[in-house]
């Protein structure tokens, strides 16, 4: 083979290596934007898992001192008011139950007593909010009777943690 040969021969080659090289680098510079999107995306979906796993935490932290409890639920309100208010009429009724966690439930009620002494509003949250596990206050309305001067009508909503059986 002649050296002209020769050179047009490793010419071509190198042509075609370069040709090669340089549909490679294209390619590979397409998939380039595809994997840093794609990566992109879990890196996001990992920051979320974190978030979500810093909440569970936090929950089950949460969850902990109801969990040591013996009683799987706050006592029943209109038993409770009975107990400590004897001839106190009022008016229970549930608002809903929800699911909190997997084993609990949350319970919302609406409290309604028509005559109170107005002293003892602070007692009676007091009381409700003491009892393990507690009820919890979400909405309060304090209102002056009609009756008399020195009575209110309350309206609450409380909320109680109740453990699954």
């Amino acid at each position: 083979m002649s050296t002209a040969n020769s050179q047009r021969l490793f010419l071509l080659m190198a042509t075609i290596a370069l040709v090669v090289a340089v549909v490679f680098s294209a390619v590979q510079l397409r998939q380039a934007g595809q994997r840093r999107a794609s990566i992109e995306r879990k890196l996001d979906t990992l920051s979320r898992l974190e978030i979500m796993r810093e909440q569970q935490v936090a929950w089950q932290s949460a969850l902990r001192p109801f969990e040591q409890l013996e009683a799987d639920r706050p006592p029943e309100l209109a038993r409770l008011l009975r107990e400590h208010y004897p001839g106190l009429r009022a008016e229970v009724q549930r608002l809903e139950q929800v699911a909190a966690w997997p084993g609990w439930q949350v319970e919302q009620y609406r409290l309604r007593i028509e005559s109170l002494p107005a002293e003892t509003v602070g007692t009676v949250l007091h009381m409700l909010e003491s009892q393990r596990p507690p009820w919890k206050l979400l909405e309060g309305q304090v209102r002056a009777s009609a009756q008399q001067t020195d009575q209110v009508r309350l309206n609450l909503v409380v909320e109680g943690l109740r453990r699954d059986p």
